[in-house]
Parts: C-alpha cells; sequence; structure tokens
C-alpha cells in the first residue's frame, strides 16, 4: 500500500507541522533552562547574605574577645599596682 506522498519532487525543506513541533520542543527546552537558571540565581543570593551574615557575626565575637581581652589586662594591671 503506497501512502500519499505532499512534497512534490525536487522539493526540500520542512513542513508547517514539524516546524511547529520542533518550536514547541524547543520552546519547552528554553523555559526548563530559564527556570533551572532563576532557582540557581536564588540560592545563590542566599548563600551570598547567608555567608555575609556569618561574617558580621565572627567579626562581632572577635571584637566582643578582644575588648574583653583588654580589660581584662587593665583590671589585672592596675590589681598588680595597687
Amino acid at each position: 500500500m503506497n501512502l500519499p506522498v505532499f512534497r512534490r519532487a525536487g522539493e526540500n525543506g520542512f513542513t508547517l507541522l514539524e516546524v511547529l513541533i520542533s518550536l514547541a520542543i524547543l520552546s519547552g527546552v528554553i523555559v526548563t533552562i530559564l527556570t533551572v537558571m532563576n532557582s540557581h540565581i536564588a540560592a545563590s543570593e542566599r548563600l551570598s547574605e547567608r555567608a555575609f551574615a556569618a561574617l558580621l557575626a565572627r567579626e562581632s565575637v572577635e571584637e566582643a574577645l578582644l575588648s574583653g581581652a583588654r580589660e581584662g589586662r587593665r583590671t589585672e594591671a592596675a590589681g598588680l599596682r595597687g
């Protein structure tokens, strides 16, 4: 049984249906890539904020320890003199 051929002899190219299907697949891939990129950017921002908060916390603890050490030395030195 011979199926009807929609292309004329010597014509090369794609049918409208093939183009529409390929565009649908391509648009699905592009949407997926953009969604993944968006989620990675959001995760990167959250990690950046956490790292900055940890840096500030560490700096505050170090300042508190240093100021406590300085005050401790001053009181020890005053106690030794008196």
